[in-house]
């Protein structure tokens, strides 16, 4: 919510779902090596506002939205979890939950990544703050909150974006720069 698709508030059915402007061209305009991660927080469920199943359903249908593009997100990971919630077991304060690390964690484990090598895109600062609190560079989206809400303002993201294209061509800049430098 916020980065690829609008945040119309709790997204939890697959009608509400609307794809921002260029993001299927943004995503395969992606390296076919690149490993694409989703990592998001799902509060709803805590909250009782939609189910695990839901999610997962709304998951599964953006997942198979993309692969008949031809992009491959090769994972991804949610926090069902948020302190204020009312739905046990969910109502925790977790290591999950963004801008904790948990799953960053996993995924750098998991996957075998190297952070100093990978992006956070984030529509919010808690996005770039938790990427941050394991050595991944973060671009901030103006989609979706753009930057407003939740924890983090004392972050400073590597770059602000106007949306996921702009920010996935600033990542492409940035690679080409580095392989002009490692050439000299």
């Amino acid at each position: 919510d916020g980065v690829l698709i609008k945040d119309n508030g709790f997204i939890h059915k697959i009608e509400d779902i609307e794809l921002y402007p260029q993001v299927i061209e943004a995503l395969q305009s992606v390296d076919k090596k690149t490993k694409l991660i989703i990592i998001t927080n799902q509060a709803g469920i805590a909250k009782g506002i939609f189910k695990e199943e839901e999610y997962k359903k709304v998951r599964n249908y953006i997942h198979a939205l993309f692969e008949k593009q031809g992009i491959k997100i090769t994972a991804e990971y949610f926090c069902p979890h948020h302190p204020e919630g009312t739905v046990a077991p969910y109502n925790v304060n977790c290591s999950c939950r963004k801008p904790a690390s948990g799953l960053f964690q996993r995924a750098i484990k998991e996957h075998q990544l190297d952070p100093s090598k990978c992006w956070t895109i984030g529509d919010m600062r808690r996005d770039i703050l938790a990427g941050q609190h394991v050595g991944i560079k973060g671009i901030l989206v103006k989609t979706g909150f753009g930057g407003k809400g939740g924890s983090g303002d004392e972050i400073t993201p590597n770059y602000i974006a106007e949306d996921l294209y702009d920010a996935i061509k600033f990542i492409q800049e940035q690679e080409k720069q580095e392989e002009k430098e490692m050439r000299r």
